[in-house]
């Protein structure tokens, strides 16, 4: 999305500089109202059909799913805690879609996160932990570590005023301090 703000700036400036431009998504804040919630909104019925594709593909992670966001939901403080500190919560976890539901094999990386999600039960009826595994793929499949200019400018090139950032990694806790 910020690739798209960044063609419409250029076509703005000089859009004899350019044959084409194709935008897929991000649209800056060229008319009233125009904010990252209104952009996310339109979006959402693609994100129904993403979800609805990758069920439909792997059905049995629909259990899966269920079971985690429910045992996230009913930790002590929502949630567990990421290797790096931060806390995965059942709403955390939905941050997977950005890297699993639009990349091509998205629905094949988080389908074998899901598989190894909990940890080998060794002592048949102790309790289900989710696996070290699983939480450090769900990290590096989020990660902002690479591309710190994204954390920083994502949601800021809406220039929305106090709007602060859904997210417990380590940038986004530095970002939201900036604001």
């Amino acid at each position: 999305s910020y690739g798209g703000f960044c063609a419409v700036t250029y076509l703005s400036f000089a859009p004899q500089g350019l044959t084409q431009a194709l935008l897929t998504g991000g649209i800056p804040p060229i008319g009233h109202g125009c904010t990252a919630d209104s952009v996310y909104r339109a979006c959402f019925e693609q994100i129904m059909h993403q979800n609805e594709k990758y069920y439909k593909r792997y059905p049995q992670d629909i259990k899966i799913v269920q079971e985690l966001v429910n045992y996230l939901a009913e930790q002590e403080g929502g949630g567990v805690a990421l290797p790096s500190g931060g806390i995965l919560t059942p709403r955390g976890l939905q941050t997977l879609g950005l890297s699993g539901l639009g990349s091509g094999t998205g629905f094949e990386s988080m389908h074998y996160m899901f598989e190894r999600v909990w940890d080998p039960s060794l002592v048949p009826g102790s309790p289900k932990r989710i696996s070290h595994y699983f939480l450090s793929s769900f990290e590096n499949s989020i990660t902002v570590d690479t591309n710190p200019l994204y954390a920083l400018l994502h949601e800021s090139i809406y220039c929305q005023v106090n709007v602060l950032f859904d997210c417990s990694c380590r940038v986004c806790i530095a970002v939201n301090q900036l604001f």
